[in-house]
């Protein structure tokens, strides 16, 4: 795929992602290896014949389940692929240039 010239049909702002849409730029929680992270959505992309989503991850500085809200560092941030099938949940966040305050649905604090 590297080298290859890119066809608009490999790639997407947009993918239904349980049930819901996530675009380009949308704040999302997935699962690799067991272990919650937080990242944006850069775009998705169908590699192989697997979906996957690059993504720029946050850094949580702490997980505040009772308070349902996490606190993310968004600088130095690192862009990497997931598997989309990881994406758990977006979520609705206030973003500063430094830090981010996101919000956890039930389906993610009740598991912290």
């Amino acid at each position: 795929m590297i080298g290859e010239e890119m066809k608009e049909d490999m790639s997407s702002q947009c993918a239904r992602i349980n049930h819901v849409e996530c675009h380009k730029d949308d704040v999302v929680v997935y699962q690799t290896a067991g272990t919650m992270k937080v990242a944006e959505i850069q775009l998705h992309f169908l590699l192989h014949g697997a979906l996957a989503t690059l993504v720029k991850a946050w850094q949580v500085k702490e997980w505040v389940p009772h308070q349902q809200f996490a606190t993310c560092t968004v600088l130095d941030q690192t862009l990497g692929f997931v598997p989309t099938a990881d994406i758990l949940v977006h979520l609705i966040c206030h973003k500063s240039q430094e830090e981010a305050k996101v919000l956890l649905p039930y389906q993610i604090y009740s598991r912290l």
